[in-house]
């Protein structure tokens, strides 16, 4: 009899634990942005819209490195890209936990981010090795725009038109799209934007900034016809 209630009690705790991922409050959340005690790690990921893809930043010696992340709620746990998604040895795994408050309660504004699950055979990246951070959720900040996936950004009176729903694009901080009915490339980074065709031929490029989630460019003095403040409208995608 005593086998049997310590097999039933064992079997309890399995269905309760396994069913703790399932019941995950944060699929729920529309974002989720977490940073660890000094500021160095943040991990921004827009939820419901990119189904758990986002970006972690790893502060040190003042360079700040972003990878492409993916949150895999059911499994607890966070694949970090550092290579082009599909690429052999693109992703580095790291287990997530929560701080545990009770029997079958759990904190799920404390993560904790360790234990390295799966890595490539000759991974050697410095920022990555030997993870071990714990971070606390904020509720006082935004998501950066660009880390946003599946959803567009548009100017009618311009006619550009982006859609950000590639995940190679995503890992090189690109958007493709449209302009005046071409198709176009537009990569951001460092602060400048780069518009090119097709062709790869430079269309336009500049500066940009952002006013919520949409994006605003600048384009150099050089391109003429152009206004000064170009307005980008953020929208979810209908294929999200």
């Amino acid at each position: 009899m005593k086998k049997i209630m310590l097999l039933i009690t064992a079997l309890l705790i399995f269905m309760l634990s396994g069913c703790t991922a399932t019941l995950n409050p944060l699929i729920d959340e529309d974002e989720l942005i977490f940073i660890n005690e000094d500021g160095s790690i943040r991990l921004e990921i827009p939820f419901t819209i990119s189904g758990g893809i986002g970006r972690l930043f790893v502060l040190h010696g003042n360079i700040e490195t972003s990878f492409m992340v993916n949150y895999f709620y059911p499994q607890e746990r966070l694949v970090v890209y550092v290579e082009q998604p599909g690429t052999e040895n693109a992703e580095y795994i790291l287990k997530v936990s929560f701080e545990q408050i009770g029997y079958f309660k759990l904190n799920y504004d404390k993560m904790f981010v360790s234990d390295v699950l799966e890595a490539a055979n000759d991974f050697d990246n410095e920022l990555l090795s030997e993870f071990d951070e714990t971070l606390t959720r904020v509720y006082d900040e935004d998501i950066k725009p660009l880390n946003y996936l599946y959803n567009t950004w548009r100017s009618e009176e311009c006619g550009i038109y982006l859609n950000n729903d590639d995940l190679n694009d995503y890992y090189y901080h690109r958007v493709h799209g449209e302009f005046n009915r071409e198709s176009i490339m537009m990569s951001f980074d460092d602060g400048e934007f780069i518009m090119k065709s097709s062709i790869d031929t430079v269309i336009l490029s500049g500066t940009y900034d952002f006013d919520g989630l949409n994006i605003v460019l600048y384009p150099f003095s050089i391109y003429e016809g152009y206004p000064n403040g170009i307005s980008l409208i953020f929208g979810e995608s209908v294929d999200a």
